[in-house]
């Protein structure tokens, strides 16, 4: 039987967010952000209790919030006071949307066989030359905890993945420890993709 890892968040939702809502990611946001323009459009894809969809929203940006988990879609909304998009990453469909797409500790709930394919639907949601961030465990495998999958990576995985996705190319990856007390000894791989800008396009 599937993992459904969303339904895990449905049932622990105050606990979550109680353990992540005021962790300090300012220097991974300015690290994405300095590559959109001011305003530009985001996804944030897996916001949970929208702790950096707020941050990225009082900075000016034009966010768009969304959740897998009904619980942190209703919470979210609440906190932001704006809708929040219930919408796992496998069904995600939007045409050239966004200049950036933020997926902090989220994509990792996706099956290692289904990332290539989610990854390319990201992909067509960014705009030419837009960039996403994502996060994952650093490790190899799926690992099956708390009743949730996790598809941990490691620099070299995940240049693999994107070697499989056209026109989406590798910025940068690089390992944090995790922000949350007592789990500094915990290692995420966090990385920077960007949609291609076709030649065409690239040479007028």
């Amino acid at each position: 039987m599937p993992v459904d890892s969303a339904a895990w968040y449905d049932r622990h939702t105050a606990g979550y967010i109680e353990n992540t809502e005021h962790v300090d990611m300012s220097d991974i946001h300015a690290r994405f952000l300095v590559h959109l323009s001011p305003g530009g459009r985001i996804l944030d894809a897996g916001c949970g209790s929208g702790r950096d969809s707020r941050e990225m929203l009082r900075q000016g940006f034009d966010v768009t919030p969304m959740d897998a988990s009904i619980e942190m879609v209703r919470q979210a909304s609440a906190a932001l006071r704006r809708p929040v998009l219930h919408l796992r990453h496998e069904d995600v469909i939007f045409d050239a949307a966004f200049e950036g797409i933020w997926s902090n500790a989220s994509l990792l709930h996706v099956a290692q066989a289904d990332l290539p394919g989610v990854l390319a639907r990201y992909r067509d949601a960014l705009v030419p030359g837009g960039v996403m961030f994502a996060s994952f465990k650093h490790g190899s495998g799926e690992v099956h905890r708390d009743e949730r999958l996790f598809s941990n990576q490691t620099a070299g995985s995940f240049r693999q993945l994107i070697d499989m996705v056209p026109d989406l190319e590798l910025l940068e990856t690089w390992v944090s420890n995790d922000r949350r007390p007592g789990r500094e000894h915990e290692e995420w791989l966090n990385t920077l993709t960007r949609r291609r800008v076709a030649e065409a396009v690239r040479d007028q």
